[in-house]
């Protein structure tokens, strides 16, 4: 039996120690209006300050722990703690009408669910890319021309990735950021310099 899943309305924000810069602003590509983008436990929200309106950005099996949007408001970046951790990358100018889609545990979608949006998936069992995290994903960030994704995993030697989302995900970069603790990357500081300087 399944069952059909339509959110209206998401209250709360993820926040934990892996959180990078978790909310957002920047203006829709659909609408040109100004709109958050954060996440709330496995769901990606884009909201609507103004009319106080939400759609969803599914696709994650665990808890979303950093997002990412570019420059131009036309991508957005999420990644995942847990065993299989991944990268999500979303077209924020694309959105549409959603398909229902069907889970091991029953149905989700609805009119405000963004899942078609989903461009690729980097990193985890299902993804475009072979396998790369582990534990999950400190980081992410998107360049500044929307060209490359880059992510940090919450590996003990922290291992950065950074894809060309524009060649189906092929890898440029696969390096080590620091050995031991979780880098200390709120706001995603570091990981938007290094992308700049590699990625431009």
């Amino acid at each position: 039996m399944y069952a059909y899943i339509c959110r209206d309305h998401v209250f709360g924000l993820s926040n934990n120690l892996y959180s990078g810069n978790q909310v957002h602003s920047t203006v829709d590509a659909v609408s040109g209006k100004p709109v958050l983008v954060y996440s709330s436990a496995a769901v990606g929200i884009i909201h609507d300050p103004v009319t106080n309106q939400q759609s969803f950005l599914l696709g994650h099996t665990d808890d979303i722990v950093c997002v990412a949007v570019s420059g131009d408001g036309r991508v957005a970046a999420t990644g995942q703690i847990g065993k299989d951790p991944y990268v999500n990358v979303w077209s924020l100018q694309s959105r549409g009408a959603s398909t229902v889609r069907r889970t091991g545990g029953g149905v989700y979608g609805g009119d405000n669910d963004q899942s078609s949006a989903l461009l690729h998936t980097i990193g985890g069992k299902t993804g475009n890319s072979p396998l790369f995290f582990a534990r999950g994903i400190c980081a992410v960030e998107i360049s500044p021309n929307g060209r490359y994704v880059l992510g940090v995993g919450c590996d003990d030697k922290h291992r950065m990735g950074i894809w060309d989302i524009s060649r189906n995900c092929s890898m440029v970069v696969d390096t080590v950021v620091q050995n031991g603790l979780p880098p200390q990357i709120k706001g995603a500081n570091i990981v938007h310099v290094i992308c700049i300087s590699i990625c431009i």
